[in-house]
């Protein structure tokens, strides 16, 4: 029985390989992003993080082209700011992105390889149109596992 459950993981996961190398992440990121601009105020970032669910945003310029990323950690590690300090200040001063058309794969070895949480994806001219995490991909992975494998079979 051990064996046939070994072989059943090896298959899922060998699917599931496959899967994210041709999935693209147009289809799992979230399109409804909440992005500030650097000169955003700090004491205004504490109230949107306090009422939204998400960790973190990008940091994007006049264009709408990411230019950073800002979380809540950001948020705590800047801890005693005097007045009048903005995003900038806080920042991750670079955002890695990717395209709508960049597999799942891809976007998972990036963050594992930066330790990054969450990816702005970008449009051809560099402008946001969705941001995938590693909760959307965590997500994938188990919707993808739950059709792959029989709920009723033993363990």
């Amino acid at each position: 029985m051990k064996a046939k459950t070994t072989d059943q993981s090896r298959d899922l996961e060998a699917r599931t390989r496959c899967d994210a190398s041709s999935t693209p992440l147009g289809e799992i990121m979230t399109t409804d992003v909440t992005c500030v601009r650097a000169d955003f105020p700090v004491s205004a970032l504490r109230s949107v993080f306090a009422r939204e669910s998400f960790s973190g945003m990008p940091v994007i310029d006049d264009a709408g082209r990411p230019i950073g990323v800002v979380s809540r950690t950001d948020l705590v590690r800047g801890g005693t700011l005097a007045r009048g300090r903005t995003v900038y200040d806080l920042m991750m001063p670079m955002a890695f992105t990717l395209p709508e058309t960049a597999s799942i794969a891809r976007a998972a070895a990036l963050m594992a390889h930066e330790g990054i949480h969450r990816i702005p994806v970008v449009d051809a001219s560099g402008v946001i149109r969705g941001i995938v995490s590693t909760l959307d991909i965590s997500r994938w992975v188990a919707s993808t596992a739950a059709a792959a494998v029989d709920p009723w079979s033993d363990p």
